[in-house]
């Protein structure tokens, strides 16, 4: 009757909580982006989550998939610059983040720079937060990597500083305590 939808059981990629609110995400194919309609659908309709603040809506004409958002505390959420993320939907989801009303509790955005390759094609596949303070990590990040983090800048808008340094001293900071990055495979 419809075109097959094969890939709608990973809705961490058409939608992400973002604490009390929701990222709609806009899939980078657009064999996936019927997928979104799903999540629009659930938060727009259903009892128990009509009202949720919505952070990104679908419709946006950036790519962000929900593979690329780690929420790493109330206060910090990463995003992967990735294969299927552009710069600009995280600028624009930083900004809604960060300016919200009501309030999403979120500070700062961390930009992680990934190689546009499809072994790297979402922040979750290279680097997952397992524990408060530990994490798997894929051994081709572990050098150092070039993370943007985003704050507002006190008149409705950003302010970006670019920093290269090694992943566990940029985490240590964010997460408020050391790190543990533990290499995925035995760094195979």
């Amino acid at each position: 009757v419809i075109d097959p939808i094969p890939n709608v059981y990973f809705t961490r990629d058409t939608f992400s909580v973002i604490g009390q609110g929701v990222s709609h995400n806009r899939m980078w194919s657009a064999t996936r982006r019927r997928e979104s309609i799903f999540g629009d659908f659930l938060f727009a309709y259903h009892p128990d989550y009509v009202g949720t603040p919505s952070w990104y809506s679908s419709d946006q004409p950036y790519h962000i998939e929900g593979g690329d958002i780690l929420v790493l505390s109330a206060e910090c959420v990463g995003i992967g610059i990735s294969e299927r993320t552009q710069a600009a939907g995280i600028d624009a989801l930083a900004k809604r983040l960060l300016w919200a009303e009501p309030d999403s509790g979120v500070r700062r955005v961390l930009a992680f720079s990934l190689p546009h390759k499809r072994s790297f094609m979402h922040l979750d596949t290279v680097f997952t937060q397992i524990d408060y303070d530990k994490f798997t990590i894929h051994p081709g990040i572990m050098g150092p990597l070039t993370v943007f983090e985003i704050t507002p800048d006190g008149n409705g808008g950003t302010k970006i500083r670019e920093r290269d340094e090694d992943l566990e001293k940029v985490l240590s900071e964010y997460v408020g305590q050391p790190v543990k990055l533990i290499p995925c495979g035995g760094g195979d």
